[in-house]
């Protein structure tokens, strides 16, 4: 992410008004969102999942494009990056305001669905049986996953490894839309194969 100037900001924000095309701002700001989220979610407890961090980073950014960047008025003295770093915050405090952190996440023996795509490591035995187990589940479970755009999703992201700018491309929709779509398929599959 390089650092725009204050002129940079309003004319992303403006064109974004203009024409709808969200890419740019999701571009500039994903990064940031996520690791302030990460930063937020860290302070004071175990390290969270990364697809916790990644749901919230999804979340942030659907609600910047909703009302997020409506309510940005620069002539407070805040620039852009420092609005959504703060917008960021809050929605990450008041994740931890609303559950208790060691409840909603995976148990530790287990390993996040991503994490089951990436080349081997030296993980304990349970850890790779636990893996194993679920990623036999993982194929048959994408295709119980209602509307078949939801498996298209998954099968571009986690088998393909495309990016949410590259999907919105092939299926034909906006960035947001990929992110709250693949967020819902996701919330689905893990239902499906019992790692809730």
């Amino acid at each position: 992410m390089s650092v725009l100037s204050l002129d940079e900001e309003l004319e992303l924000v403006r064109q974004y008004k203009a024409d709808g095309d969200s890419l740019p701002i999701i571009r500039q700001y994903e990064n940031l969102i996520f690791h302030t989220i990460k930063l937020v979610l860290n302070f004071g407890a175990d390290p969270l999942l990364i697809e916790v961090i990644d749901f919230l980073k999804n979340d942030v950014i659907i609600d910047l494009l909703d009302h997020g960047l409506e309510e940005w008025d620069h002539k407070k003295g805040l620039n852009l990056t420092g609005w959504i770093r703060l917008f960021s915050k809050r929605r990450a405090l008041d994740y931890l305001e609303k559950c208790d952190i060691y409840n909603q996440t995976i148990p530790k023996n287990q390993l996040t669905l991503e994490t089951i795509f990436q080349k081997p490591s030296n993980e304990n035995t349970e850890k790779k049986a636990i893996a194993r187990i679920i990623l036999k589940k993982i194929p048959k479970g994408i295709n119980k996953v209602k509307p078949p755009r939801y498996q298209l999703i998954l099968k571009l992201s986690l088998f393909d490894e495309k990016q949410a700018d590259e999907i919105a491309k092939i299926i034909g929709t906006s960035t947001t839309n990929v992110y709250r779509m693949k967020s819902l398929a996701l919330e689905q599959l893990r239902k499906i194969v019992g790692y809730y």
